[in-house]
Formats: structure tokens, sequence, C-alpha cells
């Protein structure tokens, strides 16, 4: 039986161990590499897996290199990734599904691991993703219904039996090496804002005293930027700490240019900046002063992380240097992350979605992939004594006076002969 692939054997170059050091790749780039290797390895599903009624499979004939890139795979997954939201998220219009960001999360980053080492023409995305689903529900202790998730991908005309779900949890499982537990960097978030203010206070960075409301918007900001890192590939190469710190930092640019943010109820259609001059409510400081976003121009972010590390004597200089530029490259896609598909945002804006990609690269998939190309069973033809009993049957009809009981005898068997 050929079982899916893990990312420490895809690239043995990740020593094994923690989840960071079998899943975090060295650079954006890679990601392109690991999926090329994925689709050119297609390791085939068995037959039943697990023996739990999942339908047959068949393996691509080996002397057949499939021609679906690592792009297009890409394209994909990142269709199916877009639904997370709207299936199980916070603003979720099926309220039984809907659950807090953390099991969205957790479902897209299972599913970004498992597709690095492992190709879509081997694997059906779409019962990868509802098999993440309920996975993740479980792992964050908010478990959601194998029963209830099929029945919602019934209701959009999509078939996911609970059998499908379950044999699929099973194939996710091993194909990120049973490494379920994610880290979530929100609660960091707080933190890291917080000891930033005290910090700025002390360094006399910012001119609003601690009880303000100056990094209440830097928090509800970066919490935005911070969505839109972890429900991208970032989350493949940046460990969560560092996700907080490019948040923060583009953040501060943002604040900087003179934007401010304006809160949305629903995040999932979107995101909203708003010109500092736009908003209603004026921030003044305990003078009277007007007090606005250029005052940010004092914090340093760089600054920051070389005096407080150096404080925690946690780093030495050429780590904290490595740091700092490690960030810098990390800033650049940041800052497209809603513009650039390459990099899978499931916050992608719709007018940046190319579903004529999509359309093309699903088209040259169903040629090449090794699911959903199972063996229906011939239906076994109808015994001789079975028609004739049916014959027989309506003949009966005809004679008898009434006619009606014994006409609905003879349709009822019709039916029946027709099932078997």
């Amino acid at each position: 039986m050929t079982n899916p692939t893990t990312t420490s054997e895809a690239f043995p170059a990740v020593k094994p161990g923690s989840t960071a050091e079998m899943f975090l790749l060295p650079s954006i780039d890679s990601l392109k590499e690991a999926r090329e290797t994925a689709n050119k390895q297609m390791n085939p599903i068995p037959s039943c897996a697990f023996g739990l009624g999942a339908a047959t499979y068949t393996s691509m004939p080996a002397a057949t290199p499939p021609s679906l890139t690592a792009g297009e795979s890409c394209a994909i997954i990142s269709f199916y990734l877009r639904q997370l939201k709207s299936i199980c998220g916070p603003g979720a219009p099926n309220k039984r599904l809907s659950r807090p960001n953390e099991i969205s999360n957790t479902a897209s980053i299972l599913l970004r691991r498992f597709y690095l080492s492992n190709s879509i023409l081997s694997f059906d995305p779409l019962k990868m993703l509802v098999a993440a689903i309920f996975l993740a529900s479980k792992v964050e202790d908010r478990k959601i219904s194998s029963k209830q998730l099929s029945e919602h991908v019934a209701s959009l005309n999509k078939e996911v039996s609970v059998d499908d779900i379950i044999s699929h949890e099973l194939l996710l499982m091993e194909g990120v090496s049973f490494q379920l537990h994610q880290t979530h960097p929100f609660r960091a978030l707080i933190g890291f804002v917080d000891d930033l203010r005290q910090f700025s206070l002390k360094k006399g960075w910012y001119p609003m005293s601690a009880s303000e409301k100056g990094f209440v918007k830097l928090y509800e900001m970066a919490a935005v930027h911070l969505d839109d890192c972890t429900f991208s590939d970032m989350v493949l190469v940046y460990s969560p700490g560092k996700l907080v710190i490019i948040s923060v930092w583009l953040t501060l640019l943002d604040l900087k240019s003179g934007l401010g943010y304006e809160a949305e109820k629903d995040r999932g259609g979107g995101g909203g900046f708003t010109s500092i001059e736009e908003e209603e409510d004026v921030e003044e400081d305990e003078d009277g002063n007007i007090v606005n976003d250029r005052d940010w121009s004092k914090v340093s972010i760089k600054q920051y992380i070389i005096e407080r590390f150096a404080e925690l004597k946690k780093f030495d200089e050429a780590q904290t240097t490595s740091l700092i530029k490690d960030m810098e490259e990390a800033l650049k896609y940041a800052k497209v992350l809603r513009t650039d598909p390459t990099l899978n945002c499931c916050n992608l804006g719709e007018d940046y979605v190319d579903m004529k990609e999509v359309k093309a690269a699903n088209k040259k998939c169903k040629k090449e992939r090794t699911w959903g190309k199972e063996k229906v069973p011939p239906v076994p033809p109808v015994k001789e004594e079975g028609e004739g009993v049916v014959k027989k049957a309506k003949e009966e009809a005809k004679v008898e006076e009434d006619g009606k009981g014994e006409k609905r005898k003879a349709s009822e068997m019709e039916v029946i002969d027709v099932d078997i």
C-alpha cells in the first residue's frame, strides 16, 4: 500500500523533529520546487483506503509524466482554500458550521502542508478540504459533525460522504506526519503590541499615555495583516512569531503613510483601510492637542528589535541583523498578499482571481488525475423468473373487474424490477 508522502521525506535536508523543522521551508521560491516534486511523484491512493468504503482508485502509468505545473496545482488548491471561511468561518451562512477563525486557519495550514508533498492528481482536493475542516475542528476542540459537513456539501450540489471524510482524514493525518497542533499567532500579537507600547513610552517615541487608544488601532490593523499572512503560503516559510513582527511592521508603514483602519463585521469579504482624514473620531492627548497618525513616525520597529532583543540576551548582533534582513524580505510578500495570486492568500481580492486559469487547470487535472476514475459495477441482468412474474402480474391485473388494486401492485413490481 502506497501512503501519502511527508514533507521531511520529500525534502531530506529538513531535519525531522519539531513542526517547524518538518514544515517550514527556507523561502517562498522553495514552495514551487516542493509542489513540482509532488506532481512528478504522484502517489496512487490505495483501493478502499483503510477499509472504510472509499472509492476504488487506479494509479497512473509511470511512463506517463504529468504535465500539470506547480502554478496550475496552486490555482486549484487556492480555489478550494478560498471556500474555507464561507464554510466554517465566523460569518459562515450555515450557522451549524460557523466556528472561530482558528478552525479555518488550522484547516488551511493542514491542507497546505499536505499538498507540499502530495499531488492533487492523486488526492481529491474537495474531499481533502472537507476532511481538513473536520480534523481541524477536533484539533481545536470545536468539533463539527461529519454528517453536517456532508449535508452542507450536498446542498452545494457536490458529493462527499461521511465515509469519504473519515478515510481522507486518515490520509491527511499521515500526509502531515500526524503533526496536528498549530500555534496560532493572534495571542502573541496582543503581547507583542503591548510590549512595543511600553517600550515606546519608555523611549518617548509616542506622545500618548498608556491608557489612550493609539495602540488599540495598531493592534486592529496588525490583526488584519496577520489574518492575511496566516491564510497564505507565508505560514509555510515563516514561524508564527515572525508573522507577528511582519504584521506589526507593515501596520506601522501604513500608519506612517497616513492610513487608518476601518473595522469590518465580516473579514471574509475583504479588508478596508481608510485615510485618517476620513475618520470621525479624532484622538487628543492629555493637553488637548490633536494626535494623528504622523506621530507613529517616531516608532521604529528596527530599533525596537535591536534594543529589546539585546535586553533579553536571546540573540547576538549577527542573529539580530539576520532577523531584520529576513523580515525586510518578508515585507515584500506581505504587501501584495491581496493582489498577488501566486501567494495563495484566502483573502485575495475578487478582481485578482483568474477563473479562466482555474478552469483550464481543472480541465487538465481531470485528464491526468488518478482519483474519481473508479469503475461502476455493471447492473446484474434480470433473471427470467423475475420477468415472468412481472408479466403474469400485469396480465392478472387486466382481468380483475375493479383492476385498481392489482394495477397498483403490478406498477410496484415494475419499479422493483427496474431497481434490480
